[in-house]
């Protein structure tokens, strides 16, 4: 009926379900759907420091980044720290599961980046929404009712190195070349890297791609 196969695909009922630092991209479906019908739950579920872009790329059937939400409410949830891109028309990242969804209650949306797309927000009701870099088209959303955010066409750059939690000297580098400069200097150090010491740096669309 349509292209399916997503990033993820996550409900939660009880105890806390944790999706963090993945790099999640160019799928036939949606990166990251945090999705559930009346007859499922979406409780405590922390989305924290994951990279997603360009998603439903394989099939141009061009998809969601980030669904989060469903016809049954989200609740005590938290969005925080990621990094979501899209170059093409449609949703990046969807809250509250706009234009049919139940909505967020209690949900934390906090330093995450949002460029391209459209930003779509349901009925979300937040205990935190602040901190946040927007350049994507608000439906419904008021830049207004959130003003502790940045909202709009981003202009310079924003580099991020995030530690491999998981294994130490791995970095996932983030980067939005808002004003396409041709070059962009990075501290590694971050990473765990000292001065003099050997590394690579890897594509992550291709991963056996070393760029230096």
């Amino acid at each position: 009926d349509r292209p399916h196969g997503h990033g993820l695909y996550v409900q939660n009922s009880t105890g806390v379900k944790l999706l963090q630092e993945n790099v999640i991209h160019d799928n036939f479906g949606q990166g990251m759907q945090v999705y559930g019908t009346s007859g499922t739950q979406l409780r405590n579920i922390k989305v924290i420091g994951n990279i997603v872009f360009e998603n439903g790329s394989l099939t141009s059937n061009f998809s969601r980044n980030m669904l989060i939400g469903g016809t049954t409410p989200i609740v005590d949830s938290e969005v925080r720290e990621n990094f979501s891109s899209y170059m093409y028309w449609g949703d990046n990242v969807n809250l509250g599961y706009f234009n049919s969804g139940a909505g967020c209650q209690n949900m934390a949306f906090a330093n995450n980046v949002v460029s391209g797309g459209t930003f779509s927000v349901q009925n979300c009701q937040f205990s935190q929404m602040a901190n946040n870099t927007v350049d994507a088209e608000l439906r419904p959303l008021a830049r207004t009712s959130f003003p502790a955010n940045r909202w709009g066409v981003q202009t310079g750059l924003t580099v991020q190195v995030r530690p491999n939690k998981y294994e130490a000297g791995r970095a996932n580098i983030v980067i939005f070349n808002w004003s396409s400069q041709s070059s962009v200097s990075v501290d590694l150090s971050p990473a765990g890297l000292t001065l003099g010491e050997r590394y690579e740096i890897r594509n992550a669309q291709d991963p056996a791609d070393v760029i230096s």
